[in-house]
């Protein structure tokens, strides 16, 4: 398992991912418009990932280290993502 720092991104909703000292790119939440009109704790919140670049990573996934885990694989010689983690929107 790799262990990442994240640091709120000025001006943004998202959060830089650090891997060490390396910056890999930005995870935000992406939340279902529905839910920010509701009075109950949205279930359905999914994260997107953004390489340094600015250019989106495919897919969703279920949580703020399983987008950062995508950033890590894309920017590195890691193997590919874990089955199971990516959320496909349809």
């Amino acid at each position: 398992m790799t262990y990442f720092s994240y640091r709120n991104a000025r001006g943004t909703r998202g959060e830089d991912v650090y891997e060490g000292t390396t910056l890999l790119g930005r995870v935000a939440m992406r939340r279902d418009w529905r839910s920010r009109l509701t009075l109950r704790t949205p279930e359905d919140d999914v994260y997107c990932a953004t390489r340094i670049t600015g250019e989106p990573i495919p897919g969703l996934y279920p949580s703020r280290h399983d987008a950062a885990e995508a950033l890590f694989a894309q920017t590195s010689d890691a193997p590919g993502e874990d089955e199971g983690t990516t959320i496909r929107s349809a």
